[in-house]
């Protein structure tokens, strides 16, 4: 089911308040103005000899519609000209006048949950007074506005309560995820059934979207679901919806976790590396399966590979951490768990380590809050850290297949040109699988990130093949050797130290850093159609080399 969702209130009300300090009827391209006809008085409000005026020369009693003659902006509010037993006299918006009329009506209704009390259909000036759930009596209306009679026989407004009445059942079908305990109601707000369900699977048979925000503007959306007692209504958080049924094998390459939600962190089941599993659910890249011992749990393979890539071997390391350590969540310069300054000096012991190249192993130690990865350079010269390939699943584009499915993007983690000294400059290399189908290297791909000093006789010539003096640094990344199974992007990241390669630090100036375009073979398709990408095609697609600056001290 596609429910409707709105921007919300909170954003309505920002634009309605920022329109009080402009005439609303006032058209753009200077056309003849739409003036409104009447006003209508909801207090008893003064009116003025003049706009903008101090002093007030008679006042008005509540609930009286005025005809409009004339209108102005002065201290900030807009003012109408009306007609009154003294002539022709003043009255602001602010004072209680709203433009047009208020439908007279006569109804009960009943609220669903605490609303506030205003004494006008304005957001402002807010009563301290609020009403449980109830009947209430409705004498008028003013768009979304409900005018009640009040148990003290005072009128109050209410701004687009929720109301048994207004409740509208959007039919749907599908299944979704409750993650926490949640509770049934028979009638949503308003009376709850004895039951709390457990996080499970349901079916969602309808919605209701109550068009309001709730916790961190999330929406307020109820679903009526089947249960062993009837339809009932939930109103759920953190709810995953789409979740499928499945028969399938997955496995996990390097191990991994099972956690008690998709999306959740809790850590439940350790599963050895080249454990297979049979799913019974999926939703997006999450599968649910069952534990020793019949427990179910949820597993994403594509994260357990982030956390734990192709190559992760067991170890046992002592290792120091200090006030200069920081740590990650998985092996990548752009995934910091706890930056410098975290930890005070101790020692862990290491459960795994990662090498990505001959330069920077990568140490997986137990911490307070899970799993963490600690980067251990070989040489003191070069500290820059490279991360491994991880995948992002993308949804299916409009890719035809024909060409080269790839496109790549190169450049750096940052807006900033320049960078202080000894500060590390990221990049990130993405290579997109831009068609639908399943895409594979023939043979693991080596690409290299070379930073240079641009110059020689030209500089077009010097960015796309720096003379060998010109280059400062270098790096071999590690070799892509993953399939795509089907849309979506590998990324790897990189942070340079600004050391160069005899680890002396660079000196300042501008940079130009490039990814070296190598050829490569890849097969495409159910089929496993043969293709190769030239040197020549694979500058093309990385474009320019990206420019930067090292500032002096």
């Amino acid at each position: 089911m596609h429910m409707k969702r709105t921007f919300g209130a909170l954003a309505q009300r920002a634009a309605a308040a920022a329109l009080l300090m402009a005439l609303p009827w006032a058209n753009a391209a200077g056309a003849e103005a739409s003036v409104p006809s009447v006003i209508t008085v909801v207090k008893e409000a003064p009116f003025y000899a003049s706009a903008g005026e101090e002093t007030p020369t008679g006042r008005l009693s509540a609930y009286q519609t005025l005809k409009i003659k004339d209108t102005a902006t002065a201290g900030g509010d807009i003012w109408y000209k009306i007609d009154t037993w003294l002539g022709e006299q003043w009255i602001s918006r602010s004072s209680g006048a709203f433009e047009g009329e208020i439908e007279s009506v006569a109804f009960t209704a009943h609220t669903l949950r605490v609303e506030p009390l205003y004494d006008t259909p304005s957001l402002t000036p807010l009563t301290e007074q609020r009403i449980a759930p109830q009947e209430i009596y409705v004498t008028g209306r003013y768009h979304d506005w409900y005018r009640i009679m009040t148990a003290d026989r005072s009128e109050k407004w209410l701004d687009e309560p929720l109301l048994l009445e207004n409740i509208r059942e959007e039919p749907a079908g599908f299944d979704m995820l409750l993650t926490r305990e949640t509770q049934l109601y028979e009638v949503p707000y308003l009376k709850k059934s004895p039951i709390a369900l457990a996080p499970q699977t349901v079916h969602v048979i309808a919605g209701w979207d109550t068009g309001k925000e709730g916790y961190r503007f999330r929406e307020i959306v109820w679903y009526k679901i089947e249960t062993d007692q009837g339809p009932r209504w939930v109103l759920p958080a953190d709810e995953k919806i789409g979740v499928k049924p499945v028969h399938e094998t997955v496995s996990l390459p390097t191990g991994g976790y099972g956690v008690s939600a998709p999306e959740t962190n809790d850590e439940a089941v350790w599963f050895e590396p080249g454990a297979k599993l049979e799913a019974m659910a999926r939703w997006n890249g999450w599968f649910q399966v069952k534990a020793s011992g019949g427990r179910t749990v949820w597993i994403n393979p594509e994260r357990s590979l982030r956390l734990r890539p192709p190559g992760t071997a067991p170890s046992r390391v002592t290792l120091q951490l200090t006030g200069e350590t920081a740590v990650y969540t998985y092996p990548s310069p752009n995934a910091v768990a706890h930056p410098k300054g975290y930890y005070a000096p101790q020692e862990v012991e290491s459960i795994a380590k990662w090498s990505g190249d001959d330069r920077l192993d990568w140490y997986l130690f137990r911490g307070a809050d899970g799993d963490l990865w600690l980067p251990k350079p070989r040489s003191a010269s070069d500290r820059s850290l490279v991360g491994s390939w991880t995948f992002l699943r993308q949804d299916p584009g409009t890719g035809s297949g024909k060409g080269a499915p790839f496109v790549m993007v190169f450049g750096k983690n940052s807006q900033r040109h320049a960078f202080e000294r000894q500060e590390g400059i990221p990049f990130s290399l993405t290579i997109l699988n831009a068609s639908n189908l399943p895409t594979a290297f023939s043979e693991p791909v080596e690409f290299e990130l070379q930073i240079y000093k641009p110059g020689g006789p030209s500089a077009e010539d010097a960015a796309k093949l720096p003379e060998p003096h010109d280059v400062v640094w270098t790096r071999k990344l590690p070799p892509l050797q993953s399939a795509f199974p089907g849309p979506g992007a590998y990324s790897i990241h990189i942070e340079w130290d600004q050391r160069d390669e005899g680890g002396h630090p660079a000196p300042p100036g501008e940079y130009s850093a490039r990814i070296v375009p190598v050829p490569i073979r890849y097969e495409i398709g159910e089929g496993r159609e043969a293709r190769s990408m030239s040197k020549e095609e694979m500058q093309a697609a990385l474009g320019a080399p990206e420019v930067f600056a090292i500032m002096p001290e």
